[in-house]
């Protein structure tokens, strides 16, 4: 253990411990919850990024709203106004700063303060103020305070926001929007998301979907050894294979399942196999979306496929069984396996806090016996009361608390970062890469490593040009 004696500086801090991460591949345990640089985040990190806020098909109607937030404090209003158009605001009113908007969700021509009910359209402007004439003569031009609008984009559907963007969300994305699209791609509809609090550092969630496939069989080890995750009849055990694409611009993720040619008898764990089972009009309809390759990709998964976008939007997808008492049979004790797809936001409340958003999607082209069955083998897994979500939470508290205690005391341990290290990059692969994406055989850390890189680039070059 080392004392810490030149590191009062929290950007130094940063700089010098993602030079140790590319030199040594190790990483300052106190990095994760160090308050001081949680603050930094708060105003070079999340600012400057693209955040998820929602999907289209949750404000499919005019005047369809949800809220959402950019970091603990930054209240975004997402609505599709009276002209069909999709926008964002800052839940803040230009009068005196009080938000105003009171729900989560819900369908509204209007947006009124209760603080001295100044009123906007659901186009953000200014429509109405009380005691107008009286109050301020011709001295208040209306058009002047209108809802605070944010920069939006979309990309199929995905809303994504963005306060003060440094480029479009195209670039942001770069080429891994290749693979992210095997799934966004799918015309999806997505159910409201659940939301709870945990008591961990933001970072470890996301982190956690970027690379790790390397804790399921052990954190996860009661339904291992259950079967659930297995997805197979018993005795039958997924190829623990995979592949992991990195990109430079800090976004990460993979896939587990058969990659050979001589692990062709696993294809009945393969996701066209089990997509045929559960619904084959949603398998015809991936094949219609998806150029060739992508399917090929999709086709070769026979576990989880799973992506980080930089900095907190994650995806799993993931079959097992649904526990329908239909499919059970001896070989499915838990039900044939069930593909469910859901993405969370990781929203930093503070350095050792994070509500997780946690929203159910499935293909709207399924039949409703399908969605129901999906929908209830992603309850069994994920969400506040999931046998796997639990597990991957309590091994982030007891991290955060144990960085909070080295941040805290000055004192230091590093963490390796070695996992995958000792193999290169697969220069030959056959799907669809360029210098901006690394592929590798999991399991591997590289893709931990491109989002601590990313993350601190992103708050050091934001502190060079906005100043400490």
């Amino acid at each position: 253990m080392m004392i810490n004696e030149n590191e009062k500086d929290p950007l130094e801090k940063i700089a010098k411990a993602i030079d140790l991460l590319k030199e040594d591949s190790v990483l300052p345990l106190s990095l994760i919850a160090d308050p001081n640089i949680f603050d930094l985040e708060l105003k070079f990190l999340f600012p400057r990024t693209w955040n998820f806020l929602a999907h289209e098909s949750e404000i499919s109607a005019k005047g369809d709203y949800v809220k959402r937030y950019i970091g603990p404090y930054t209240s975004i209003i997402v609505v599709r106004g009276e002209d069909g158009r999709v926008r964002a605001f800052l839940d803040l009113c230009r009068h005196k700063g009080r938000g105003v908007c009171r729900a989560e969700k819900g369908n509204a021509a209007y947006f009124r303060c209760p603080y001295h009910f100044w009123t906007y359209s659901n186009m953000g402007e200014l429509v109405s103020v009380p005691l107008e004439e009286e109050g301020y003569g011709k001295n208040l031009d209306k058009s002047k305070y209108g809802l605070i609008e944010i920069k939006t984009e979309v990309h199929n559907g995905f809303i994504f926001g963005s306060i003060e963007p440094e480029q479009s969300l195209k670039d942001y994305l770069g080429e891994f929007s290749w693979y992210t699209d095997i799934i966004m791609k799918r015309d999806l509809e997505v159910y409201t998301p659940q939301r709870w609090i945990g008591n961990f550092n933001w970072k470890l969630g996301a982190e956690n979907f970027a690379h790790d496939s390397y804790h399921t069989a052990y954190t996860h080890k009661s339904a291992v050894d259950l079967g659930l995750p297995l997805m197979g009849p018993k005795g039958k055990i997924v190829s623990q294979k995979g592949i992991q694409f990195v990109s430079l611009k800090g976004h990460s993720g993979g896939m587990r399942g058969a990659i050979t040619k001589e692990e062709e008898k696993l294809s009945y764990f393969r996701y066209p196999y089990i997509y045929e089972k559960w619904d084959p009009m949603v398998l015809t309809h991936i094949k219609n979306v998806l150029i060739p390759e992508q399917y090929e990709v999709f086709s070769m998964a026979a576990s989880s496929m799973r992506w980080n976008i930089f900095p907190n939007f994650s995806f799993l997808i993931h079959p097992m069984g649904s526990f329908d008492p239909k499919t059970i049979t001896q070989d499915f004790p838990y039900g044939f396996p069930t593909p469910w797809l859901h993405f969370k936001i990781w929203r930093p409340i503070s350095e050792s806090k994070t509500e997780i958003l946690s929203f159910f999607a499935v293909e709207k082209i399924a039949s409703e016996e399908a969605k129901e069955r999906s929908y209830w083998a992603y309850v069994h897994a994920f969400g506040p009361s999931g046998m796997f979500e639990m597990d991957d939470i309590e091994n982030w508290i007891t991290i955060t608390q144990n960085s909070l205690s080295m941040s805290k005391s000055g004192r230091e341990i590093n963490l390796p970062y070695l996992l995958g290290s000792h193999r290169d990059p697969i220069k030959d692969f056959v799907w669809k890469h360029g210098d901006e994406i690394g592929i590798y055989y999991e399991v591997t850390e590289h893709g931990a490593k491109s989002f601590w890189i990313k993350w601190a680039e992103t708050i050091i070059k934001g502190a060079e040009k906005y100043g400490k």
